[in-house]
């Protein structure tokens, strides 16, 4: 069964997807099948289902209705490592969404490092804690844009990621 914080944060994760924006970014690995640059077949990324992990779907052609049913077992998994119920609820959609962007140990290094406590990439008590500071999602996410800026594929789709990024501030920004 799912819990109702849960249902919630999914919610928010999707909605803060840009509805018809699709990437096929050739640089970037997730939109390949073979989760690496050029190995595969180039699916593409929308509503946060990557081609990466979910090699059978034709990403462009998703629905919003279809990324939820492709997306709940693989959020649900990435929900208890991230320890969502435990993270304000605002925080927890912020960090789920960068776990599923990107990869659970990075987008909870990156938490780590945004509220100033070791680095460890797993989600524990100084964590927890920190994560209740009142600057901690402009902090988390401003570093999440720091790290965008950093990949090869920022200067294709950086605009489309910032613009998710305000996205799911706006959405976090109802829980907090």
């Amino acid at each position: 069964m799912v819990n109702k914080k849960y249902a919630l944060v999914f919610d928010a994760v999707l909605a803060s997807s840009n509805d018809e924006w699709c990437s096929t970014n050739k640089l970037d690995k997730r939109c390949w099948t073979g989760n690496l640059e050029g190995i595969g077949e180039l699916k593409g990324i929308k509503y946060s289902v990557c081609a990466s992990r979910y090699p059978y779907l034709d990403i462009q052609s998703l629905t919003k209705e279809d990324a939820e049913d492709a997306a709940k077992i693989q959020y649900a998994e990435v929900w208890r490592h991230i320890k969502g119920d435990a993270l304000p609820t605002h925080i927890a959609i912020a960090v789920l969404h960068f776990a599923i962007e990107s990869s659970t140990k990075t987008s909870i290094s990156i938490l780590q490092r945004s509220v100033g406590i070791n680095v460890t990439g797993i989600i524990d008590s100084n964590t927890i804690e920190a994560a209740q500071k009142k600057d901690a999602l402009v902090s988390f996410l401003a570093a999440r844009a720091m790290f965008y800026s950093s990949l090869s594929s920022h200067s294709k789709d950086g605009e489309e990621r910032m613009r998710l990024l305000f996205n799911l501030y706006e959405q976090c920004l109802k829980y907090s």
